[in-house]
């Protein structure tokens, strides 16, 4: 498996394991990316910006995030917490998707592997990422990848979201 920065030949890839997760929080009564985003003004974006990230295994993409140096502007206020580090300097990592054959393997951790690598070399404290109240697969992963429940943040049109931060080793 090869982690690596996504190119305009993996956008329809990325797409189409976005539009797979929106339909497996459907399904399972997940209200997270039912508004239409992520969608691919998103993913074109997030490559302009230089933060699309794809796994690739057996020439296939199977996995895509966004990892997004500095500061985010929804976390800039949380509630009912506090980030762990009282800085800007941080990494947040968005849009975690795996393609579901791939699901449990721990493919999304390789993302996580990166943004620390990245947070290290930046001289940065910590990871941040976020995620809907339902989405109970995603609180369990970061959590078992040493992130910690801060408090609750909003974004996109005040969608509320549990937040979560790692200090970097």
């Amino acid at each position: 498996m090869k982690l690596r920065s996504a190119t305009t030949d993996d956008l329809l890839a990325v797409n189409q394991i976005i539009q797979l997760a929106k339909e497996y929080f459907y399904e399972n009564g997940i209200n997270q990316w039912q508004d239409g985003y992520p969608n691919m003004d998103s993913i074109l974006q997030d490559l302009q910006d230089h933060v699309l990230y794809v796994i690739e295994h057996q020439d296939k993409i199977i996995a895509s995030a966004a990892i997004i140096k500095g500061m985010d502007p929804y976390y800039q206020t949380i509630e009912q917490g506090n980030w762990l580090c009282d800085t800007n300097e941080y990494y947040a990592i968005h849009r975690i998707a795996v393609l579901p054959e791939y699901k449990g393997k721990n493919i999304a951790s390789l993302f996580l592997t990166e943004a620390t690598k990245q947070a290290k070399e930046s001289h940065y404290q910590s990871l941040r990422a976020d995620t809907h109240e339902d989405n109970h697969s995603m609180q369990r992963f970061l959590l078992k990848n040493k992130f910690q429940y801060c408090g609750i943040v909003y974004v996109n049109h005040h969608a509320k979201r549990y937040a979560y931060e790692k200090i970097i080793d």
